[in-house]
């Protein structure tokens, strides 16, 4: 079995700098916090993260060392939180720590490998080679895959999911190599943290370029493969915020939201053809997202409450069982057209469906009303 070609999930340049450290704080590391604000400031930039119990903002010392970081181009992030941070969160703070490269793999195409991003996709290129398959791992650094190793069935290709005609190309050198496509993994992504009116024009656009335009690119570029073969499986990249959203997450779950409605479609219109669409519906995950995550860069204190409040313990995913079940969906003659993985996206899109059927009924009313 030949699997697609990851797109990678097009990582959009942070609007930090890289070389600048990210600081963690807590307020009783006040004197820790201001050596940070200094080694920050001498980095030109950085990112300054305030984590605590609740009412860290009320505490005079931390907001005036969160002014001054300020008012020295350093970006202050506030986070009320009295236990240990949650994993959404904790998704966050991974990657403004800064562990991971924002240029690791992402997957979208065949099988793939996500490097060190979204370890599920890598383990499922893991699983798929383990197997005998032959995989092609797409990324906007080839260089990136290299932990997937040097494998006669393996392929690795640089590209980035917003150009066009790199996509394409990959395409080709991936059908002159293995003849086929079985499998296509489009899940190039990344999020955004903040609320709706915190996210900037710029920020909001840059992310449907990738997480929307970018599977359309790679769309475009396969189903002509998978056409002319009358077959063929395409794992649509979604998540929990696919069919829900969270204080915070609402960038990327209307970017998730447009693929799960352009898959619906596109489900229907392959079918004759012998393709096969299942959208991806992975919810918290023990991975290191947080790196693929750009904060929104005009905070609100009016939001604290809600998009910045303290989360509830949320139990996470295992990746290499998130893989595990993509390849069970995979491998059934009849895949779901949606496959919820882990306890939290099933329970929270089972609550959210069970919310709109709940309007429907209690407005039905209405909605008859309007008929002519």
């Amino acid at each position: 079995m030949t699997h697609g070609v990851p797109a990678n999930a097009g990582a959009v340049p942070k609007t930090r700098d890289r070389r600048c450290p990210v600081l963690i704080g807590r307020t009783a590391e006040l004197d820790r916090l201001v050596r940070g604000v200094r080694s920050a400031q001498a980095g030109r930039g950085g990112t300054l993260l305030l984590s605590g119990p609740a009412g860290i903002g009320k505490s005079r010392l931390v907001r005036e060392v969160a002014e001054r970081a300020r008012e020295d181009g350093v970006r202050v992030l506030e986070l009320e939180s009295h236990r240990a941070f949650r994993p959404l969160q904790e998704a966050l703070l991974g990657g403004l720590r800064g562990a991971p490269d924002p240029d690791s793999p992402q997957l979208t195409g065949f099988k793939p490998a996500l490097g060190k991003i979204v370890p599920q996709w890598a383990h499922l290129a893991d699983q798929a080679l383990a197997a005998g398959e032959s995989v092609v791992a797409l990324a906007r650094d080839a260089a990136k895959l290299a932990d997937l190793g040097p494998v006669e069935r393996l392929l690795t290709l640089s590209a980035d999911v917003r150009d066009e005609n790199a996509v394409q190309q990959a395409v080709e050198q991936a059908v002159t190599r293995f003849g086929r496509i079985d499998v296509l993994a489009n899940n190039a992504g990344y999020g955004v943290f903040g609320a709706v009116e915190e996210a900037t024009d710029a920020q909001a656009r840059a992310l449907f370029d990738t997480n929307v335009f970018g599977v359309l690119n790679v769309l475009r570029a396969t189903l002509p493969v998978l056409r002319a073969q009358r077959s063929g499986h395409i794992l649509q990249g979604s998540s929990i915020f696919g069919q829900t959203a969270a204080p915070g997450f609402g960038m990327l779950a209307a970017s998730k939201y447009a693929v799960e409605g352009l898959s619906d479609a596109l489900a229907l219109e392959v079918a004759p053809l012998g393709i096969k669409v299942t959208l991806v519906q992975p919810g918290p995950t023990a991975t290191a997202f947080g790196a693929n995550v750009d904060p929104a860069q005009g905070a609100h204190a009016d939001y604290d409450a809600t998009v910045r409040a303290p989360q509830g313990d949320t139990p996470a995913s295992a990746a290499d069982k998130v893989a595990e079940g993509i390849r069970a969906a995979v491998a059934d003659p009849n895949p779901p057209r949606r496959l919820a993985l882990g306890v939290v996206s099933a329970t929270g899109m089972r609550d959210a469906l069970t919310a709109r059927l709940a309007d429907l009924d209690t407005w039905a009313g209405v909605s008859e009303k309007v008929d002519a």
